[in-house]
């Protein structure tokens, strides 16, 4: 089973019959930017970034702050969204994944 930390809040677990794995929060109130931030490294695009490399050219080179711009941007885009948007008709998501089982 996933644990509280690997969840970031945002699934519980729940052992035993009938147990598993549920969204700790109604869809519409997880957005999805939060679950980018919590869950992936944005801090890794070039060695520069993560700060556990030493660059000679680090301050003279552009890519890092380009990186942190298009990164910023990403993020702020992904928070117009919660995750009810993204994932559209339940109904819709399960035939669909049925269909390409078959």
């Amino acid at each position: 089973m996933c644990d509280a930390s690997s969840a970031a809040g945002f699934v519980e677990t729940q052992r035993g019959r009938g147990g598993g794995l549920r969204l700790a929060r109604p869809p519409s109130q997880i957005n999805v930017g939060d679950v980018v931030r919590k869950l992936e490294n944005t801090t890794g695009f070039v060695a520069c970034m993560g700060g556990k490399e030493d660059c000679v050219i680090d301050g003279a080179c552009g890519l890092k702050p380009a990186l942190s711009g298009a990164l910023n941007a990403f993020l702020a885009h992904l928070d117009q969204f919660d995750l009810a948007q993204i994932t559209g008709s339940r109904s819709r998501f399960l035939q669909q994944l049925a269909t390409e089982k078959a």
